[in-house]
């Protein structure tokens, strides 16, 4: 059974739950986000920063911090919530040498105050990086894609329920098989509609011919 709790100040509080939950994720550059609407009453607190945690049963599926609260005129209270890996957005200047991907992410994790949780030893050594005014998603996003380049192998960054974890996609696979019987549909577009071009024009000023 799915259960959803939140913690505001040192009260651990489980509101009712409205309509459905929607928790993405992505391969790399975004945080983990769980979007929900519960019935707001007289006890329900519910503030920007408070941690919000997702279980399945004893299955522990997502750990983060609210971000976006809104209401209108009803009960209904509608909430944006997203796991550590959001912090990543903030922009640094970050210089290192012969560090492996993994490494970095340590690094970027004692920078921010975040956990971290298994890391897989990427085992390449980066030989020099430095990165000015990026975010912490792009420095280690460098990081990993240095790493498939010299050595074809490919990692994923994610959030392990509050802490981050790192793990090579060949071990991330399912006993799953997708087919037409059963993948339950998708929707696919393609349009020439936005920044389509079939010939591009280039100019120069020639100082020489005036």
């Amino acid at each position: 059974m799915i259960q959803l709790f939140t913690q505001y100040k040192q009260k651990i509080m489980q509101p009712v739950l409205l309509d459905e939950i929607t928790w993405e994720t992505s391969r790399k550059g975004s945080p983990g986000e769980l979007t929900f609407t519960v019935l707001g009453d007289y006890y329900l607190t519910l503030a920007h920063g408070d941690a919000v945690w997702l279980m399945d049963d004893k299955d522990k599926l997502f750990f983060g911090s609210i971000y976006t609260v809104s209401h209108g005129g009803d009960s209904k209270i509608k909430v944006t919530a997203y796991d550590q890996l959001r912090q990543l957005k903030n922009t640094d200047v970050f210089i290192y040498k012969n560090k492996r991907a993994d490494q970095v992410i340590r690094m970027v994790a004692d920078d921010m105050g975040l956990k971290c949780g298994p890391l897989t030893n990427t085992g390449y050594n980066i030989p020099t990086y430095v990165g000015d005014g990026k975010t912490y998603f792009d420095i280690v996003q460098d990081a990993l894609d240095s790493t498939v380049m010299a050595n074809g192998n490919l990692y994923v960054l994610y959030d392990d329920y509050g802490k981050l974890a790192l793990r090579n996609v060949s071990d991330m696979t399912v006993p799953f098989l997708i087919d037409a019987d059963t993948c339950g549909g998708y929707d696919f577009q393609s349009s020439i509609d936005n920044k389509s071009y079939n010939k591009i024009k280039l100019v120069y000023n020639d100082s020489n011919s005036g």
